[in-house]
């Protein structure tokens, strides 16, 4: 049914085919899940490709030569695969989708722009034909970014696939990189690092994800914390909109105006599709420490980091699990085959509950500090004090590596959870300090209530990162069992009454993930009336007859 080779990306899920979330040395995991969901496994299976019946394209034989004739034939596809794995993201509804091959709205066509004339071409032809275009970066979104369900009001769906514009140009005078959008996390970090320079933005997707889609999302890596969010990296952009080219001054700074630049980060390539930009760069760091605290009550450490981030202290990672989050991670942990490494573990473990620290009900704090070897021992050394005052034990470097080694296979442990017939999925959003705690009890309380009405048991799971000094970013993630015929259906409900909750309790929409088609019922309710106006009257001037990813932002 699928693809053999290791570097082929799944079409029904995360990654790669023959790359997964092995269980098979963590034995707690199916006991640990099975007494929090009640969970009976079952083995849910994936339709195969050949059983998906698409479709048909809408789009003519005498448009589709025109794309030929613009790209040729080595950069247009519509083979069906290609066609479906084009048409979806990755969030929940949109993997659900896949498996069952339920695909109601599907590309016509995938194209591969080598230069901005390419893209001025289509977009030409898309506006006198009334065709839609996908801007198309790594294909992670989870908001519903990708799925042209309005399809009815089009003549055909284009599929725009940036990974052919891949240049990058380093200056290491200003300290800046100037790449085209369609590059993707590692490729623009291996480079900038032969220089000795790093970008500082590892996003959950890295591995997938393209500097387009950073920036048409408003991206947040882990290391936020030190290196801020990928529009505080933006120094310019190039942007082909159908209205013309927007170009930006590569300028440290400027009081010309409100900021173009922030208009289109963010914009979801509903206004333009992103050619390429401007960014700052950061030295690599001399020295690099990782380590793990565990605090007696997640709402200790929460007070910890709100001190930490108020005196100065920067890490580049601060994230804190919840007591729910920390029992599950360490429950999902990997045994060691080495005995002497067990026996070990088994003798911390006694050691920490003599002092009445536990990671079944404490909560587990990671913190990476980077800088010269003096800074980053002074840092270090002052958020272990603080984490102190706040009844916090020191577990050394060992909980932080892990976290660290793990940090981009997390993902591919939601296909190994559908595979057995459990529910999971994850929002997140931010909020000020002096009202995260009550965010925080009533989000996870309107998340159990949400999964409890369908009859099923709840595992919420939230931690804290992406840390400001009047804020942060709290994430949520939410299990329960599937209810068979009745998947997408479950989850809307439950990501319906989440999202209110967030909302009701003065959290923003999303802080990195973006709107989307998911959320976009959602957008008024934040940004007000007029704001939801002017967004939609930027779109109406750079793209007239709206062909530009529709539907985003209601």
């Amino acid at each position: 049914m699928n693809p053999t080779k290791q570097n082929t990306r799944k079409w029904w899920g995360w990654g790669y085919v023959g790359k997964s979330y092995s269980i098979e040395n963590r034995p707690n995991v199916w006991p640990f899940l099975k007494q929090k969901l009640a969970l009976t496994p079952r083995k849910c299976r994936i339709i195969a490709l050949d059983d998906i019946e698409l479709p048909p394209p809408k789009l003519t034989a005498e448009l589709l030569k025109e794309l030929t004739e613009i790209y040729g034939e080595n950069n247009i596809n519509t083979s069906k695969v290609t066609r479906i794995s084009h048409s979806f993201g990755q969030s929940y509804g949109d993997v659900i989708c896949l498996r069952k091959g339920n695909i109601d709205h599907a590309i016509d066509v995938v194209v591969y722009p080598r230069n901005e004339e390419q893209i001025q071409k289509t977009i030409i032809m898309a506006s006198k034909n009334r065709l839609a275009i996908i801007p198309y970066g790594g294909g992670t979104s989870v908001t519903g970014n990708l799925e042209l369900r309005n399809d009815e009001s089009y003549d055909g769906g284009i599929s725009m696939d940036m990974r052919k514009m891949n240049m990058i140009q380093i200056d290491n005078v200003s300290q800046t990189v100037t790449a085209q959008a369609g590059i993707f996390g590692p490729a623009l970090e291996e480079a900038v690092n032969a220089q000795g320079l790093t970008l500082g933005h590892f996003p959950q997707s890295f591995e997938f994800s393209t500097l387009g889609g950073w920036l048409a999302t408003r991206s947040a890596g882990q290391n936020s914390t030190r290196y801020g969010k990928i529009e505080d990296m933006l120094i310019s952009l190039r942007a082909i909109t159908p209205t013309g080219i927007i170009e930006t001054k590569s300028i440290p700074a400027s009081s010309t105006g409100p900021s173009i630049d922030q208009l289109f980060v963010g914009s979801e390539g509903t206004l333009g599709i992103i050619s390429q930009a401007t960014l700052q760069l950061q030295p690599l760091s001399a020295s690099t420490e990782m380590c793990g605290i565990l605090f007696k009550r997640f709402l200790d450490g929460v007070q910890a980091v709100r001190a930490m981030s108020q005196a100065g202290i920067v890490p580049s990672v601060l994230r804190i699990s919840d007591e729910p989050e920390t029992e599950a991670t360490f429950m999902f942990r990997s045994q060691s085959a080495n005995p002497i490494k067990r026996v070990a573990e088994k003798g911390g473990m006694w050691f920490l509950n003599q002092r009445d620290y536990s990671f079944q009900k404490g909560s587990l704090m990671i913190l990476v500090f980077e800088g010269s070897p003096q800074q980053v021992a002074l840092d270090k050394s002052a958020a272990l004090r603080i984490c102190k005052r706040h009844r916090a034990v020191s577990l050394g470097n060992i909980v932080g590596k892990a976290w660290h080694k793990e940090r981009f296979l997390l993902p591919y442990l939601r296909d190994v959870l559908l595979d057995n017939g459990v529910m999971i999925d994850t929002l997140e959003t931010a909020i000020t300090w002096d009202k995260i705690n009550n965010l925080y009890f009533n989000v996870r309380n309107a998340i159990s209530k949400a999964i409890e009405k369908q009859g099923m048991k709840p595992l919420v799971l939230t931690h804290m990162s992406h840390v400001y000094r009047t804020g942060a970013s709290l994430y949520f993630i939410f299990m329960a069992n599937q209810k068979i015929d009745a998947e997408l259906e479950q989850w809307q409900e439950i990501k319906a009454a989440t999202i209110e909750a967030i909302l009701h309790n003065g959290g923003t929409l999303s802080h990195h993930h973006g709107v989307g088609r998911d959320h976009a019922r959602w957008f008024e309710d934040e940004v007000g009336h007029l704001g939801k106006a002017f967004v939609l009257a930027s779109k109406s001037y750079f793209d007239p007859q709206h062909i530009l990813n529709p539907e985003n932002f209601g």
